[in-house]
């Protein structure tokens, strides 16, 4: 199933200085994540719920900075 979406929200999470400026731990993020998840997918299942917030999860952690200097 396409997931990108999904990924960008971690993405956009990580990128945006909401969670700093409100004070607020990577698991609070996860938690707030997990409720929206649960209410938008939650009648498919757990397993669609998990595998969604896993995506959100790896698009948070797993972004990178690429320097300005190999970009051109």
């Amino acid at each position: 199933m396409r997931m990108q979406g999904i990924v960008l929200l971690g993405a956009f999470l990580k990128l945006t200085p909401y969670a700093a400026e409100s004070q607020m731990s990577d698991d609070h993020v996860y938690a707030g994540v997990e409720k929206a998840l649960r209410k938008y997918f939650g009648k498919r299942g757990d397993r669609v719920v998990q595998d969604n917030l896993n995506c959100v999860k790896r698009g948070y952690n797993e972004m990178k900075e690429i320097p300005r200097s190999i970009m051109g």
